[in-house]
């Protein structure tokens, strides 16, 4: 027996529910129970095996297949004897360290041949496997409180409906008693002394059976157990605990470690909670339940009774207490039980607002939408207002940039790849046919010219015969999915918007070639996966693969999950995707800045949106997505979070061009935020304009123009925003100047959104998340149109060792921060698993904004303390950075580093002045408490000839560098920097008055 697969069913959840038919044959979906129960048919353990992840105990020749998505339990002829041997067991593991109280409702449409019981098995290591049956009906007789110990009570019983509860719950003498309601009345108390809830491995398996007494030829009932309820008391927390490092599993073997990414709920939204329950089945008050717990004062309660059976959250107070302050917290807590399980899962102190149909009701709104084409990125209602809006000049000259941008496509046939790849340029079959199917498709549908329609045919014709559509060679088996997804929605999207050319009679072949190839190489794949209950996988993620692969699948399923022989599995899947996602919704910072950096945040969330847009057009409802706070906040991230060259490349990105992206439409239409509109209708015009006057090529347009844009497009957004010029609001765009993202732990500032504005960008947040670099404390720093310092951005893919933290643009040194005391190559410079926190909220003033990063944990193997503050002159853009920190011990050494593409030219005479040149510009940088020096962007350690590491170079970055030794206690270190002008004059920022 697998206990740790086991143990992994318990985190799904305490209250489910589960319908048993009983028709030809037994047809339970998997989706339904999946990875929180096991399907039992019959009474005896012969011929047990896995089928996708699931153990099945067959009796005698009883076969078990699983086919379209169901489970089919198929009794033969020989097995129909008249005994009660034909059954369907739902049975659930579950933990218990004391108490058990299970609660359901049962209907069945006859009495002679049917039955229902409840029967909970013990596996006690001290006694062998025990179990009791507090419930057992068969035909018209309940036997009560049977166990293989003996003991029970009949009772008649002819009714077709009947609500159970049972409790057990261990005894001081030992035993335990179990008493039974049926239909709100006690009809058995009894104590059994050879039964305890002690359970080895701390299994508990509650099973319910529903059963049929069948002879050859009988037609088979139908049987419902639904409304079911379990309970466990699992124990008083002895203390609150962080847990929740994203690479950290629950290791069930040793120790019980918390797997964050797969139960996840952000840290953003907090508490020190306990759940507690009415074992009994009596109204109770809280007073008198917490009697039970201990401690009652630490509760934090507003209700006054329970109902029974009722679980109720309560906030621990002084717990709570623990976590003021901490406001970009990467860990969250959960409270410490006796065994291995939390009370309090994933989603159990804010229930999440993402919402999923069950797959019967998805095919039954998909039926009703039929082969209406397009009805996913668009629809024929919004295509038409194509021809209103070419009447707005800008609207037309997006337009015939989007074609011009086809036209400079090769026609030719060169979808020739035999293997997906993505990421890698012009080679990339993966983005290619995603970036031919939304444009020419959008082309095909608004000028209704066949020919982008029959390219496009040809093109996903190609990608369809693939023998499959993932990486076998380099990563195996479905490893790979992203590719699959990317493909699968391309098709999709191909499919939907040339539906009426593919459904000519000329095309029916390839439209079926196309449409069978999104099923066998992406629908049945990805169920596949789900099925192999692969806990490490994508699919409860809190990543980008998450949205990229849930979402890509997600929208396939809209594209063809109408057609007969494909709609059953389809809905399936959608109802995977609906409830995966959430999972990389709700990690989302409620006020924004993606983890994973603004390489990771585009790509995943132009493949959520994508989702979303099409769940809306085709459904009508985006099941919640649209009001994930942390999502929504991020819709202006490209804007905050650069400055007019780059954007700032925190994590895992390149230092790459922003200022906008293709989804920003999404947000301006579908959330009402037509600032966004007007600020990505404001870049194109701008780029268009250097493109007529010949200051910037026509594919430079690419970058701020995507076929969404036109896609999404509303004439309104020529209106300029409402909060433009207000305090605090930037004059043109009327976007915030300062942002403070306090899940995410960054700060950026603005003087303003043009072309040649100063701007500031830091974080203080954590070291270990999703491709997160160790770099707290590092920063970037833009005035007049140049950035002078910088971020070097993410190790290349395919460089050995990419992630590795050890790597220069990995670690501190390769950042502009500080390093204390370096010991070598395999020195990280920094505390990786550290978070940090800010010394009090940002100040975001008029003439300057400024706040103070705690950075002590970073370094607090090497320092006492560490307080770095960041400013910004929002007059002169000039810039500050000082440093505070107590150094440990005597004879420290240290480094102050900011890389950068200028030229440096120090003082002779003054090192503590430094010029920095670049593009005809001059910044001017003073240092106070040290001297200035420079050095070129490499380790101050190379690595050992036997190591495997090896670092990247960074051709023309150099840094500006301070560099002590022999120093002890406090220190200070204040650099300060101003843009110079045509005189080469600029007043240097004073921050001295500030104390932190």
């Amino acid at each position: 027996m697998n206990w740790k697969k086991i143990k992994n069913f318990i985190m799904l959840g305490l209250l489910f529910a589960c319908v048993i038919v009983l028709p030809a044959y037994a047809r339970v979906y998997l989706e339904d129970f999946e990875k929180s129960t096991m399907f039992r048919p019959g009474y005896d353990y012969v011929g047990g095996g896995y089928i996708n992840g699931t153990y099945l105990c067959p009796h005698s020749a009883s076969t078990i297949h699983v086919q379209d998505g169901a489970l089919y339990y198929d009794f033969s002829a020989e097995e129909k004897d008249g005994n009660w041997k034909n059954s369907i067991a739902f049975q659930k593991y579950i933990s218990i360290d004391q108490n058990s109280y299970v609660d359901f409702t049962f209907t069945r449409d006859s009495i002679d041949n049917t039955g229902v019981y409840l029967c909970l098995d013990n596996w006690d290591s001290t006694g062998g496997d025990r179990s009791i049956t507090p419930f057992h009906l068969k035909g018209d007789t309940i036997t009560l409180g049977y166990s293989d110990n003996g003991g029970g009570e009949t009772i008649t019983y002819t009714g077709l409906t009947g609500h159970v509860a049972a409790y057990a719950e261990n005894l001081p003498t030992g035993g335990c008693r179990v008493t039974v309601w049926l239909n709100g009345e006690q009809v058995y108390s009894y104590v059994n002394p050879y039964y305890t809830i002690t359970a080895k491995q701390n299994q508990i398996q509650t099973q319910f059976v529903a059963m049929a007494k069948m002879d050859v030829g009988d037609t088979l009932p139908t049987i419902t157990i639904d409304n079911v309820k379990i309970l466990q008391d699992e124990g008083m927390p002895t203390e609150a605990v962080y847990a929740g490092d994203p690479e950290l599993q629950f290791d069930y073997e040793n120790g019980g470690m918390f797997f964050m990414s797969e139960n996840t709920f952000p840290f953003h939204r907090v508490k020190s909670v306990r759940q507690i329950a009415n074992f009994s089945h009596q109204v109770q008050t809280v007073e008198n339940v917490l009697a039970q717990y201990g401690d009652a004062d630490r509760y934090k309660i507003q209700k006054e009774t329970l109902q029974p059976g009722e679980v109720l959250v309560a906030e621990l107070l002084d717990n709570a207490a623990d976590l003021d302050g901490v406001k970009d917290v990467k860990s969250f807590v959960w409270d410490k039980m006796t065994n291995l399980t939390p009370l309090v899962q994933g989603f159990g102190v804010e229930e999440s607002i993402a919402k999923a149909d069950r797959p019967e009701v998805l095919a039954q709104k998909l039926i009703r939408v039929g082969d209406t084409h397009p009805r996913i990125l668009t629809t024929a209602a919004e295509l038409a207002k194509v021809e209103q809006y070419k009447e707005d000049e800008t609207f037309a000259d997006m337009y015939t940039s989007l074609v011009d941008w086809r036209n400079t496509q090769n026609s030719g046939s060169y979808m020739t790849a035999g293997i997906p790849n993505h990421g890698s340029g012009t080679g990339s079959i993966c983005d290619m046919i995603y970036d031919r199917a939304t444009v020419w498709g959008y082309l095909y549908q608004t000028t209704g010219d066949e020919q982008y329609a029959a390219d496009l045919m040809r093109d996903m014709v190609k990608v369809a015969e693939y023998d499959n559509w993932y990486d076998e060679v380099n990563y195996g088996g479905n490893g790979r999915f992203l590719y699959t997804a990317h493909i699968a929605a391309a098709l999709a999207i191909g499919y939907d918007m040339t539906y009426d050319y593919l459904s000519k009679e000329e095309n029916i072949v390839n439209r079926d070639k196309i449409v069978k190839a999104i099923y066998d190489k992406a629908v049945l794949p990805y169920l596949e996966f789900h099925r192999k209950d692969n806990r490490i996988g994508w699919s409860r993620r809190s990543d980008n693969w998450n949205m990229i692969c849930n979402g890509g699948v997600g929208l396939a399923c809209l594209a063809i999950g109408d057609l007969p022989e494909y709609q059953e599995n389809c809905t399936i899947a959608l109802n995977y995707a609906l409830r995966g996602i959430r999972y990389v919704a709700e990690y989302f910072p409620s006020d924004g800045a993606w983890t994973e950096g603004f390489n990771y945040y585009p790509y995943m969330m132009r493949h959520g949106t994508d989702f979303f847009v099409s769940l809306i057009n085709t459904l009508g409802d985006d099941y919640g997505y649209r009001d994930f706070a942390g999502m929504n906040a991020s819709a202006a991230d490209a804007i905050k979070l650069g400055g007019s060259k780059y954007m700032y490349a925190y994590s895992d990105a390149p230092m790459t061009p922003g200022k906008g992206t293709p989804f920003m439409l999404y947000f301006a239409k579908y959330l009402d935020m037509p600032e966004l509109g007007y600020y990505r209708r404001e870049q194109f015009k701008e780029k268009f304009a250097q493109v007529e006057a010949g200051t910037a090529q026509k594919k430079d347009l690419q970058s701020v123009l995507n076929f969404r844009d036109l896609l999404w497009y509303d004439s309104d957004y020529s209106n300029v925003p409402q909060n433009a010029g207000k305090a605090g609001y930037d004059d043109a765009f009327g976007m915030p100047l300062d942002s403070w993202y306090q899940g995410t732990g960054i700060v950026a500032l603005h003087t303003d959104y043009g072309n040649s504005q100063g701007f500031v960008a830091a974080n203080y947040g954590k070291n270990n998340d999703w491709h997160n670099h160790t770099d707290m404390g590092g920063f970037v720093y833009e005035s007049q149109g140049e950035q002078w310092f910088i971020e070097l951005g993410y190790v290349t893919y395919g460089w050995p060792d990419q992630f590795n933290d050890l790597l220069y643009r990995n670690k501190p040194e390769g950042h502009n921060c500080m390093i204390f005391n370096p010991t070598g190559a395999n020195d990280p410079d920094q505390i990786v698993s550290a978070t940090g926190s800010l010394v009090a909220a940002p100040v975001f003033g008029e003439n300057a904004s400024y706040f103070t990063m705690d950075l002590t944990n970073a370094y607090a193997d090497r320092l006492n303390s560490y307080k770095r503050l960041i400013y910004l002159d929002k007059n002169t853009q000039g810039f500050a950075v000082k440093d505070k920190f107590s150094l440990k011990g005597e004879s420290n050494e240290y480094y102050w580093f900011a890389h950068t593409k200028a030229e440096i030219t120090i003082d002779e005479d003054d090192p503590t002045t430094a010029i920095l040149t670049q593009n005809g510009k001059n910044l001017k940088v003073h240092v106070t408490g040290g001297e200035f020096t420079k050095m070129d962007a490499v380790r101050l350690f190379q690595f050992d000839e036997l190591s495997s590491l090896s670092d990247p170079e960074n051709p023309g970055i150099t840094k500006l560098v301070v560099h002590a030794t022999g120093k002890s206690g406090n220190c200070e270190i204040t650099v300060t920097a101003v843009p110079l002008d045509d005189n080469d004059q600029g007043t240097l920022p004073d921050v001295s008055d500030i104390a932190f």
